[in-house]
Formats: structure tokens, C-alpha cells, sequence
């Protein structure tokens, strides 16, 4: 063997050598990313406000109820886990009411790629507008009411 033939396989083996140690190293990161994020919840974090709301109907959000039985929205639902890390780590507008409730225009939908027959709540914007954060809505339950004091 020559000595250029000896360079490549050594060079090679380094490289190999070095894809191992990055992969292994991106995989052990993900894990303690993952195990270095609990979530801290008290119970007054997730309280819903008791001020014995009447149930919303539709001349609280128009817009919403051609998209939804508004009668059907729980505004004393406590936050899911996910929900609340939504709301309390995300830069998001959440609703306090239904009437607060806001919906993606067709127009922004079809410019955002979105199916403009879907019902999509917007949960943040841009000060020039755009929507930054939004759900697809299936159901009532779906809908995002910040309810917490």
C-alpha cells in the first residue's frame, strides 16, 4: 500500500469516528431535554374562575357560532396539561371569554395554505397582522378559553 491509499483509509476512520460521537452526543442531549423539563403545576395555577358565568350564546361571538354550538362550550373546563403549557410558555393571546374567541379569515387561511373550510382559532399575531399561533377547531371542546383567575 502506498502512502495515499493509508492518508484516505485513516482519514475514513476519522470521519466515521466523528459521525458516531456527534450522533451519540444529539441523542443524549434529546433525552436530557426531555427528562430536564418537568412540568410544576399548583392547583390555584389551573383554577377556573368562579363567577357563575351564564352559559355563552350566540350574540357573544357571531362568527364562532356559524362554526359551533356555543351552547356547548364549557367556559368552567380546566386547561389540559398541554393547554396550559400553551398558555403560560408560548407567546400567545389566549381568551378569557368567549366573546374574545377569534377566528382565522378565509383569506388568511388560503394565504397560510390552510383549507380555507376548516375552522382555525387564532392564538397569536404579529404586530403587522399575520396570524403566529393558531388551533384547528373539530369540536367545542377543541376551542382554547384561557378560564384560569
Amino acid at each position: 500500500m502506498n502512502k495515499k491509499t493509508i492518508y484516505i483509509i485513516i482519514g475514513l476512520v476519522v470521519l466515521v469516528s466523528g459521525v458516531v460521537i456527534i450522533a451519540s452526543l444529539v441523542k443524549t442531549s434529546n433525552k436530557t431535554l426531555g427528562t430536564n423539563t418537568p412540568v410544576v403545576q399548583t392547583p390555584s395555577t389551573n383554577e377556573t374562575v368562579a363567577d357563575n358565568k351564564s352559559t355563552p350564546t350566540a350574540a357573544d361571538n357571531p362568527a364562532l357560532a356559524e362554526v359551533v354550538d356555543i351552547e356547548k362550550i364549557d367556559t368552567e373546563k380546566t386547561l389540559t396539561a398541554e393547554e396550559l403549557d400553551l398558555v403560560e410558555f408560548e407567546l400567545i393571546d389566549a381568551p378569557k371569554t368567549v366573546a374574545d374567541v377569534e377566528l382565522m379569515s378565509e383569506e388568511e387561511k388560503i394565504s397560510m395554505n390552510i383549507d380555507p373550510k376548516l375552522v382555525v382559532q387564532v392564538l397569536g399575531r404579529l404586530p403587522d397582522g399575520r396570524p403566529t399561533s393558531y388551533k384547528f377547531i373539530t369540536s367545542e371542546e377543541d376551542l382554547l378559553i384561557d378560564t384560569r383567575e
